[in-house]
């Protein structure tokens, strides 16, 4: 259940619906605790191509739904960054994530 409530302490709840573009990083970023190391790796294993440039940002999470959570990041390197939503199940196993905008 901690790993819910760090979840939601990272990530707002949102209405939908969200535009979301380059624009509105420094808001995310103001507005949202950054993200530790630490849960990083608990969150998003799959992030395997993270250097010492790449920066996360934690964005809002989609309402509540039944069988999972989504939620939203932005994920900055070197001359590129993505959105990138992921959906979650209950016990933190990862579903689906995928760059929903970027420069790529």
């Amino acid at each position: 259940m901690q790993y819910l409530q760090e979840l939601e302490h990272f990530f707002q709840e949102v209405e939908l619906p969200v535009i979301i573009s380059d624009e509105y990083i420094s808001a995310f970023s103001k507005e949202n605790p950054p993200i530790s190391l630490d849960f990083i790796e608990k969150i998003i294993p799959w992030e395997k191509d993270v250097d010492e440039f790449t920066e996360f940002i934690p964005c809002f999470r989609l309402p509540n739904q039944k069988n999972f959570i989504g939620f939203v990041y932005w994920k900055g390197g070197l001359l590129s960054y993505d959105f990138i939503l992921a959906t979650i199940d209950f016990k933190g196993t990862s579903i689906m994530h995928k760059s929903i905008a970027g420069t790529r």
